[in-house]
């Protein structure tokens, strides 16, 4: 039996392979490096894709102090708003 396994791995070893399995080998290399290639790129683009995507929101947690001011109930140094056009307009 051992003698009988040993001759099949033997003779499928040493044979060559056919024109059809050489060239299914060569498309399947081909298609590995063509994705060894491309998959940083497909990666960037998705990185850069959902940054692009949820940029409302990242941007409202970034820039919360640029876009909301503390309100100032009561205080006499604070200016109306035709006050403030007015220092606009200036």
């Amino acid at each position: 039996m051992e003698e009988r396994a040993y001759s099949i791995s033997y003779e499928k070893t040493n044979k060559k392979p056919s024109k059809k399995t050489s060239i299914f080998r060569a498309i399947w290399r081909w298609h590995f490096y063509a994705g060894v290639f491309v998959a940083p790129f497909l990666i960037v683009l998705a990185v850069s894709g959902g940054l692009y995507l949820f940029k409302p929101q990242i941007e409202s947690v970034l820039y919360q102090d640029h876009f909301f001011t503390k309100e100032t109930a009561g205080d006499d140094s604070s200016l109306g708003l035709t006050e403030q056009l007015d220092v606009v307009k200036k």
